[in-house]
């Protein structure tokens, strides 16, 4: 795997990092989880391309670990972004859900096998999530777009979008057409550089209406 790969593949983590890092003060804890997810996505890209390029070892351990971690990183960033606590305890409950299938999964196949049903609950449980997200932020005055948690959902919601139809058949393609699995594997790619764009205009977006609201208590 060259390095223009890796390079290419983590260059939108970057753009996301570096913003979210410049208004780190101002964000409210959401967004700061939600740019953790950035800074873990893109350890477990240069973490994977290390393993695979120098060690020439299998790195799908390590990128099974991080989709448990962003189960709980980012389903925590959507239920502190909603106000309801009905649905904050009940989407808490719901995490438990791909959770366990994950470590169903994993201790019948072990940590070097791909579980897709369980990426697959993991992805449909985030939709859900910021589905909600979004339907919430709808019903105030201010315009979807000027929203940080409009980006946020918006990320979210186009990148597991796309995967979780290419995890739900994985198995399936892996044993009847290999070939055609690799090829849409450049889904997972495009979809990555669509969401942090997005996620970095929703922390900037963040960080800047904090400082918005700061000026404004000063002047009363």
């Amino acid at each position: 795997m060259p390095l223009t790969y890796l390079l290419t593949t983590i260059a939108t983590k970057i753009l996301a990092l570096f913003i979210g890092l410049a208004f780190f003060r101002r964000m409210a804890l959401p967004y700061r989880l939600a740019l953790l997810q950035v800074f873990l996505g893109m350890m477990a890209e240069v973490g994977g391309w290390y393993i695979a390029a120098v060690y020439r070892e299998h790195n799908l351990w390590l990128f099974n670990w991080y989709w448990l971690t962003e189960l709980w990183v980012m389903g925590t960033t959507g239920i502190l972004l909603l106000k309801n606590r009905v649905l904050q305890k009940g989407f808490l409950g719901l995490l438990l859900i791909p959770t366990a299938l994950w470590v169903y999964f994993i201790s019948i196949n072990g940590i070097d096998m791909h579980p897709a049903p369980a990426l697959t609950a993991i992805g449909t449980t985030l939709i859900v999530i910021f589905i909600a997200v979004l339907f919430h932020a709808s019903f105030t005055r201010q315009a979807l777009s000027s929203q940080p948690v409009f980006w946020l959902s918006l990320s979210v919601l186009i990148f597991f979008g796309g995967i979780v139809p290419y995890y739900s058949m994985f198995n399936y393609l892996y044993t009847t057409n290999p070939v055609l699995l690799e090829k849409l594997f450049i889904i997972t790619e495009v979809l990555n550089h669509l969401r942090y764009p997005m996620v970095a205009i929703g922390l900037f977006l963040a960080g800047r209406q904090h400082l918005a609201t700061v000026k404004l208590r000063n002047h009363v």
